[in-house]
């Protein structure tokens, strides 16, 4: 079983390396290698089945690397935006049939507004450009012999589902020139989130410290917090640790039982210290007013009391901010004087995150050190090309992700000094 390239990975990242590939070099013979039963099921799964493909705000100030330094991270991204930038992803879709639609924050979405549509155009492109694709084929080994690379592959979980593609019945072994490893991260196991690919590339790359991203944090709630679950507020948050700040945002939280979720919340997770008692030193001071200053809310307050004087609600915060957090704000505070103080600032023990399994992304990965750029081939090993996620490289919400995954993918199926 030879050939020209194999992609590890079916998810955005490999999906558009494997139509790179094809786009640059038409003959080459090519292999996506995928080990869930089908493809693209975290971009099936994003923008809540909207699917956020990209942003007006490409910028590198919109994405993190663990490791690297803001100089290094910088020149990294804008080198490769240069080659696959916002535009291109806007003309890739286009061609393939898909026009994009904005919201107001610059977010793009398939027109439809529909992630299986992206899917299954995706899908439609694969076929078309006779790119073969091997489903539940789990690649368990690499191994560099003379000028190829032999990969070793197993069955994964057996499901019987409705498929476009082949899928893999006992276990294998392929070769090919070029290999485009493109597995992913250790987020979201429950769409097929895994460690393997930072298994496979361990001797041939430095991989970075790992950590959960975008993802809710667990907070140490009495009873009468655990009351605010449900509740969606948009605010503003600062982490905290020894009264100092880690960072800060703003936007849409939502509570959630023993934690806090929401867009805003999630992007605070990727700065909590992960030493586990410095962890428990942490919190996060919520304000459910940022539009107002302190001495404003207190003078709304009392004077909305001499307006509701002898009326059960005259000491609530009631039509400010939801009915069960002004509940909660009441009781917390037990009078009115205490009341706006802690509607600005509501302070919480942070325990930590809900972990890689809740998490959307995962912060760290393939060192940029070890990439060269502007191929993304590993510098110990050229024939292997990285993208995705699997590279020390993270965005926040909105679409950045998504878009790192085109680009990259993109750079890596150029398999420039090739063939």
């Amino acid at each position: 079983m030879k050939y020209d390239c194999i992609v590890i990975g079916g998810g955005a990242s490999g999906v558009m390396a494997a139509l790179s590939v094809c786009r640059h070099y038409p003959n080459c013979k090519i292999l996506i290698l995928e080990k869930e039963f089908q493809l693209l099921r975290k971009v099936e799964a994003s923008g809540n089945g909207r699917c956020n493909l990209s942003n007006r705000n490409i910028k590198s100030e919109n994405y993190y690397s663990l490791q690297a330094g803001k100089s290094a991270k910088q020149k990294f991204l804008q080198t490769a935006f240069n080659i696959f930038s916002y535009a291109d992803t806007i003309e890739f879709f286009g061609g393939l049939g898909v026009p994009l639609r904005f919201d107001h924050s610059g977010r793009a979405y398939p027109y439809s507004e529909q992630a299986s549509s992206v899917v299954l155009t995706l899908t439609q492109a694969l076929i078309k450009s006779k790119i073969e694709v091997l489903l539940q084929a789990e690649v368990v080994q690499i191994k560099s012999i003379d000028k190829s690379l032999e990969l070793t592959v197993e069955p994964y979980k057996t499901v019987k589902q409705k498929r476009h593609f082949a899928y893999l019945n006992s276990a294998q072994t392929f070769q090919c020139k070029k290999l485009i490893v493109a597995c992913g991260s250790k987020a979201a196991r429950n769409l097929g989130g895994t460690d393997s690919g930072y298994q496979l590339l361990e001797d041939y790359a430095a991989i970075s410290e790992l950590r959960p991203g975008l993802v809710p944090l667990n907070l140490i709630m009495d009873e009468k917090a655990q009351s605010l679950a449900g509740q969606r507020f948009k605010g503003s948050a600062r982490l905290l640790f020894k009264n100092k700040v880690l960072t800060q945002n703003s936007g849409e939280f939502l509570f959630v039982a023993g934690g806090l979720s929401g867009i805003a919340a999630m992007e605070l997770a990727r700065f909590l210290p992960q030493d586990n008692q410095a962890n428990q030193e942490t919190i996060v001071e919520l304000d459910f007013v940022p539009d107002y200053q302190l001495s404003e809310m207190e003078d709304f307050l009392f004077n909305r009391r001499k307006i509701l004087a002898g009326q059960n609600n005259d000491f609530s915060a009631v039509g400010i901010v939801k009915e069960k957090i002004s509940d909660y704000l009441v009781q917390r505070a037990g009078t009115i004087k205490n009341l706006a103080p802690l509607m600005k600032s509501t302070s919480f023990k942070v325990d930590g995150s809900k972990g890689f399994p809740a998490a959307q992304i995962t912060a760290g990965g393939v060192c940029l050190s070890q990439i060269w750029m502007p191929s993304l081939a590993l510098k110990s090993q050229p024939n292997i090309y990285v993208c995705g996620e699997l590279i020390d490289i993270d965005g926040k919400t909105g679409g950045f992700n998504l878009q790192w995954a085109w680009t990259s993918g993109f750079i890596a199926g150029q398999l420039r000094d090739s063939f």
